[in-house]
């Protein structure tokens, strides 16, 4: 029936968290292994939750369109951040690349899932300078302080939006020092905080 249709799904919501939530903590730890196991069963939720629905959309009702795609590119994102933390650079950025490729359509129709946007496309940057693959690299920390902007300008008063957008300018800058490109480089520094982004 629909109604134990819709406990299933809020059961499915409340473990998925869970897992992810139980899987940074063990990141966190040093228990890759263990928190990857658990992010990708977090991943298979989300991706049971937003099966058939357009990126981005769902329900409003609990649990809702941004709780079950924000779980979905949230379990993605802590994955591929586990791979970096050991030496996974190349397993991330593939994660990444189809964390990236479901986030942008999903938050061009959700604004609310536009901070896991530039939270994928930040671990894209991070993950790519990692690689030593620059263009990417670029391309990546590019779209993070465009987000961030964004982010920022809807939010003037939000201390975290303001920080992790002058984090960004730093990236950014040394992205364009990669391609030697030392104009642009330095045009970015006259914004760069000494405060980037962290807790990742």
């Amino acid at each position: 029936s629909r109604g134990l249709g819709d406990v299933y799904k809020r059961q499915s919501y409340r473990y998925g968290f869970v897992l992810y939530n139980l899987g940074d903590l063990l990141k966190l730890a040093g228990q890759y292994q263990q928190s990857r196991a658990e992010f990708t069963q977090a991943i298979a939720l989300g991706e049971k939750l937003t099966q058939g629905l357009s990126p981005g959309a769902g329900p409003r009702e609990q649990p809702n369109a941004t709780q079950r795609w924000r779980l979905l590119l949230r379990s993605h994102y802590l994955l591929a951040d586990s791979y970096t933390r050991f030496g996974g650079a190349l397993e991330a950025a593939e994660i990444l690349e189809k964390a990236v490729q479901l986030a942008i359509p999903a938050a061009q129709f959700n604004l609310d899932l536009t901070i896991n946007l530039s939270d994928i496309q930040f671990k894209r940057c991070d993950t790519y300078s990692e690689l030593a693959q620059a263009d990417l690299q670029l391309e990546a920390c590019l779209a993070t302080l465009d987000l961030d902007k964004q982010l920022y300008e809807q939010n003037p008063d939000n201390y975290e939006y303001h920080k992790n957008m002058m984090g960004d300018y730093a990236v950014v800058s040394k992205a364009y020092l990669s391609l030697k490109r030392f104009e642009e480089a330095l045009a970015c520094l006259l914004y760069t905080s000494p405060s980037p982004r962290d807790g990742l």
